[in-house]
């Protein structure tokens, strides 16, 4: 299979083309240094035991966009329903376990991951499928 073509690096300003990546690896180093380690940001020790917790009494995906189409996809994440980073709590009622495919959507589509706008659609236990 031949290689991706190269494009521009996605940080503002830079012309350094990559491969697979959004970003160079400058830029993707100097993100990775903001953003924090996981510790920094808030998940310890006790998130760990909190998240494999919640997944054993939740171990199904809430299928929030309706991709499933009714088939039981096992829930890899748990997701904060109002992210920590805008005041959520890391309380049950605050919790959503996620396949992968709907983490990753959700976070694209809902919490400005991946380089995108943030949205107020989708949260509080919402379905999302309208986007």
């Amino acid at each position: 299979m031949p290689d991706r073509p190269q494009h521009p690096c996605a940080h503002q300003g830079c012309n350094t083309l990559v491969r697979g990546a959004s970003k160079c690896e400058v830029h993707r180093r100097k993100a990775d240094q903001e953003r924090g380690t996981s510790t920094e940001r808030g998940y310890d020790y006790k998130w760990m035991q909190k998240r494999k917790d919640y997944l054993a009494k939740h171990p199904w995906c809430s299928d929030p966009f309706g991709d499933h189409a009714g088939q039981k996809v096992r829930a890899t994440h748990v997701d904060h329903v109002l992210p920590k980073s805008e005041g959520g709590k890391d309380e049950e009622s605050n919790y959503d376990g996620k396949c992968d495919h709907c983490h990753n959507k959700k976070t694209a589509k809902c919490d400005g991951g991946f380089g995108n706008a943030k949205s107020s659609e989708g949260r509080g236990g919402q379905n999302v499928s309208n986007f």
